[in-house]
C-alpha cells in the first residue's frame, strides 16, 4: 500500500497542478496523457484528446517603425576618433571647370623710349605699256631698214628705234616723188632720197650709202622710217616707136 500510494501521488501531483492553472478547468490539454487510478495497485493510462483552450492568445501591440533621421550621427564605440581625409588627394568633384576659349592676355601698353612703327607704303603697280611700236613697215621698207641699221651698228652707232609717224611720212613723200618722176635729189641732214626703175632695196641701199653716207652713219640721229612708192608709166622710144611698160619706185629713208 506504501508504493501503491507513492506511485499515485507521483503521478497526480503534476496532474492536478496543470487543471488547476489552466483557463478552463473542463478542459485539459489532448496532447497530455491523462492516468486514471482502478486501484490502489496500477495505474492505466488513457489516450482521450483533451481540448485546447478557446482564448486565443493575447496579440502583442504594433511598434511603430524607428522615424530616420536626416542626418545619421555616427558614435564611435570602440573609442577612436575618426579623422577627415587629407585635402591633397583626388577629389570626384573639379576645382574650376574648363573653358573652351583660351585666356588671352592683353599686350603691355607701348613704351615711349621705344621707336614708332612706320606703316609700310604700298606703291601702286606702273600702268601697262604699250607694246613696243614696230614701225609699221612693209616687207621692202623692213628690208632696207634692217641693212641700215647693221651699218650703223658696224660703224659704232647704237640700234635704231621705229616709229610708225615717221614711216607713214616716209611713204607718202616716196609715193609722190615715183609719180612726180622726181625720186632724186631733196636730200638733208636727215633724210636720203634715191629712186629708179624697179629699184630693189639693195640697190637703194647701195646708193643711199654713196650719196648720204654722212646722213645714213650719223649716230646722233636715233629713229629711222623708211617709205617706198611705186608708178607704172609706160616707156616709148621715138625714134623706133618702140613703148615698154616699166615701173618708177622711189625711196625716202626719214631720221629724226
Amino acid at each position: 500500500m506504501g508504493v501503491a500510494a507513492l506511485v499515485v501521488l507521483l503521478v497526480g501531483a503534476p496532474i492536478t497542478w496543470l487543471l488547476v492553472h489552466q483557463p478552463n478547468k473542463d478542459q485539459v490539454d489532448s496532447s497530455i496523457p491523462i492516468v486514471t487510478s482502478t486501484d490502489d495497485r496500477y495505474v492505466t493510462p488513457t489516450t482521450q484528446p483533451v481540448d485546447a483552450p478557446t482564448t486565443p492568445p493575447a496579440t502583442p501591440p504594433k511598434t511603430p517603425p524607428p522615424t530616420p533621421s536626416a542626418t545619421p550621427t555616427a558614435t564611435p564605440t570602440d573609442g577612436v576618433t575618426p579623422t577627415t581625409p587629407p585635402t591633397g588627394g583626388p577629389t570626384s568633384v573639379p576645382t574650376s571647370a574648363p573653358t573652351d576659349n583660351p585666356t588671352t592676355t592683353a599686350p603691355p601698353p607701348p613704351n615711349p623710349t621705344d621707336p614708332t612703327p612706320t606703316q609700310p607704303t604700298t606703291s601702286k603697280p606702273p600702268p601697262p605699256q604699250p607694246p613696243p611700236d614696230d614701225g609699221d613697215m612693209r616687207e621692202l621698207e623692213l628690208d632696207l631698214f634692217k641693212r641700215i641699221n647693221d651699218a650703223r651698228i658696224s660703224n659704232g652707232c647704237a640700234a635704231l628705234k621705229r616709229d610708225s609717224s615717221v614711216t607713214h611720212g616716209a611713204r607718202g613723200e616716196a609715193q609722190n616723188r615715183a609719180e612726180d618722176n622726181n625720186v632724186n635729189g631733196g636730200d638733208t641732214s636727215s633724210k636720203a632720197t634715191v629712186g629708179g626703175n624697179s629699184m630693189s632695196a639693195s640697190a637703194a641701199f647701195d646708193r643711199m650709202m654713196s650719196d648720204n653716207r654722212s646722213t645714213v652713219l650719223n649716230c646722233n640721229l636715233t629713229t629711222l622710217g623708211v617709205g617706198r612708192g611705186a608708178a607704172d608709166y609706160r616707156d616709148c622710144a621715138v625714134v623706133v616707136l618702140i613703148c615698154s611698160d616699166r615701173t618708177r619706185v622711189g625711196w625716202v629713208a626719214n631720221f629724226r
